[in-house]
């Protein structure tokens, strides 16, 4: 593939190489990712109910739809060579970048809801989490080009020098924060349980867990390597923000797929977690009645 042809033609040359578990596992997570998220997106935005699970959802379902069977498909090839074409290459990082950065300062912005002693109105924090993360994929929807290393192998690739302050504040600022409110969380749990949604603490805990179990490699890897990655990395280097750190690929694919997975995860944390909010139609906790609707409110999360 030169870089000229379509994406569904790289598609049907990708698949001639990968195997029926990566496309099996590719359906499922895509299909069973977006109809779950589109459900939890469709529902709390109809009753004007959990604003930051509700941003959460629509970037999930943009991640599923335009990253992650792009990103997985090449890591299973096992070369790492930019099969799609070239024009893909910007809109591919310039999109991971804005909705990466969007989730985790989602995550960060949750726990700070659930330490504040006050109710908090998100419309504005929204708005700026998704104006922090655009302007951050500027850099990668203008820069990004498709480099040939060799004859045949060519990455998608932006230079280190358009990306330094993205590596800061959408790896290192956002992935500490979050460590840090989730430590002030767990130290008080049981005084925020008493006087906020035990559902609220619950998800936040959980929530920031399983990102930083799961996700925190991808732009703690992306700082590294904008920082003080070696030239000669160069030449193993896979999709960023995954650079090839193993004699094997299938270290790399295995962090990829857990990254995508969680995204099609999230909404169920949302549902088992927050069961109180959810379904009665007039709990005291999501009556609106007496609330601007143009506004959304914290509560519970």
């Amino acid at each position: 593939m030169t870089g000229s042809g379509s994406i569904l033609e790289s598609i049907q040359e990708i698949t001639s190489k990968s195997n029926w578990i990566v496309w099996a596992f590719l359906i499922v997570l895509v299909i069973g990712g977006v109809l779950t998220n589109a459900i939890l997106s469709i529902g709390l935005a109809k009753r004007r109910i959990l604003p930051i699970c509700l941003h959460l959802a629509i970037a999930d379902i943009c991640v599923l739809l335009f990253l992650a069977p792009y990103e997985i498909l090449i890591l299973a090839d096992g070369t790492g060579i930019w099969n799609f074409p070239d024009n893909y290459c910007p809109v591919f990082l310039g999109a991971e970048t804005l909705l990466g950065t969007v989730v985790v300062y989602l995550l960060v912005l949750q726990n700070f809801s659930t330490l504040a002693v006050d109710r908090m109105s998100f419309k504005l924090m929204l708005m700026i989490v998704w104006l922090i993360a655009l302007l951050l994929s500027i850099p990668q929807f203008l820069y990004s080009s498709v480099i040939p290393l060799t004859a045949v192998y060519r990455v998608c690739y932006v230079p280190k020098y358009a990306t330094m302050l993205v590596a800061i504040f959408r790896a290192f600022i956002p992935t500490s924060l979050l460590l840090v409110t989730l430590v002030f969380i767990l130290l008080r749990y049981k005084e925020l349980t008493k006087t906020k949604y035990p559902s609220q603490v619950k998800y936040s805990v959980v929530m920031s867990a399983v990102y930083l179990t799961i996700s925190v490699n991808r732009p703690i890897f992306l700082l590294i390597f904008r920082l003080n990655l070696p030239k000669f990395w160069l030449d193993t280097y896979r999709i960023p923000p995954l650079a090839e750190i193993a004699e094997s690929s299938s270290f790399t694919l295995t962090l990829c797929s857990l990254h995508y997975t969680l995204s099609a995860l999230r909404p169920f944390f949302c549902w088992f977690l927050c069961t109180k909010v959810l379904p009665p139609k007039q709990d005291s906790l999501i009556e609106m009645s007496t609330i601007n609707s143009n506004t959304y409110y914290s509560y519970p999360i």
